[in-house]
């Protein structure tokens, strides 16, 4: 009689990875409570437990992607008093900086992945990652993003908060071991979100386009067209290493037009262009085609 069943990883060196035991009847028993919580109020909260069975984490967030529209929190298991914090001053604008949010909307990659792996190279010196990663204490995220249709995806975010304890390539491997029990469930149960986001006068779809047009636009009236490259560059984590490779210029030449920016922007550092990309975004909605940065000068008196 068959009493479990096994997940071997390989490494691309061909060296056996850690061998993970999975009791066939513990298995079927998640397996069988996630699907009967399929189209019920639970099914949330039951898809997130079948995860942290798997793959043990602190935190859990799942947010809907849409190509046109504002990311929708669907759950999260947050401690009390620190929801309003994470999700609502990440829907406000700086989701449009977030690896996982980029990976889809940009590129439309699907599937498990690491933080680490979808993040440019000195994402962890920016102030997006001191604001939302630092700040409340995650030191590692894995994500799932599950599509459910070319433009709309579920993004399911497991995070840990413990330090030093970030994911290992044998968790890795097992989160996407079960992936495609979470990936059928998902696209059954969430199956009409499409339809939802594909409204063009919902208030979402409005806030986005014009959170979308300002990030665009940050710095045009002031900028040169590379430099305002350059700035969308920096705020994401590129080093001048890695945007010159993107921009197929030198890394001097990179340096050169980043300090041309501080220049003409007033400021000295990274963390001082995201406040102010920040504080331009709260004015941009009565004028989401014009430079954000341009009202909020004329509305803060700088010159």
């Amino acid at each position: 009689m068959i009493k479990s069943a096994t997940l071997q990883s390989n490494s691309n060196k061909g060296q056996t990875g850690a061998i993970h035991d999975v009791s066939v009847s513990k298995w079927s028993q998640d397996c069988a409570k996630l699907i009967s919580s399929l189209h019920q109020k639970n099914f949330p909260r039951a898809l997130v437990s079948f995860v942290n069975e798997a793959v043990s984490n602190e935190e859990c967030i799942i947010l809907a992607f849409s190509g046109n529209d504002q990311p929708v929190a669907l759950y999260d298991n947050i401690q009390e008093g620190e929801e309003l914090f994470q999700i609502e001053a990440y829907l406000s604008g700086p989701y449009l900086l977030d690896p996982f949010y980029m990976a889809f909307s940009n590129d439309r990659l699907t599937g498990a992945h690491l933080l680490k792996d979808l993040a440019p190279d000195e994402f962890r010196k920016t102030e997006y990652y001191n604001r939302y990663y630092k700040r409340i204490g995650i030191v590692d995220e894995a994500g799932l993003l599950i599509d459910i249709d070319k433009n709309t995806c579920i993004h399911i975010s497991i995070s840990r908060r413990s330090a030093g304890n970030h994911f290992s390539d044998d968790e890795f491997f097992t989160l996407r071991a079960i992936s495609p029990v979470i990936i059928s469930a998902v696209r059954q149960h969430w199956s009409d979100l499409s339809k939802s986001a594909e409204d063009p006068s919902s208030p979402g779809n409005h806030l986005h386009h014009q959170l979308r047009d300002a990030y665009d636009n940050f710095g045009s009236s002031i900028l040169t067209s590379r430099e305002v490259e350059i700035v969308k560059l920096m705020m994401r984590g590129h080093s001048a290493k890695s945007a010159a490779r993107i921009m197929k210029i030198s890394p001097g030449t990179v340096m050169n037009h980043r300090r041309n920016v501080y220049a003409k922007l007033k400021i000295n550092s990274q963390s001082e262009l995201f406040n102010l990309f920040l504080e331009s975004l709260a004015l941009s909605a009565e004028n989401n085609e014009a430079d954000p940065l341009a009202k909020y000068q004329l509305h803060s008196g700088a010159t």
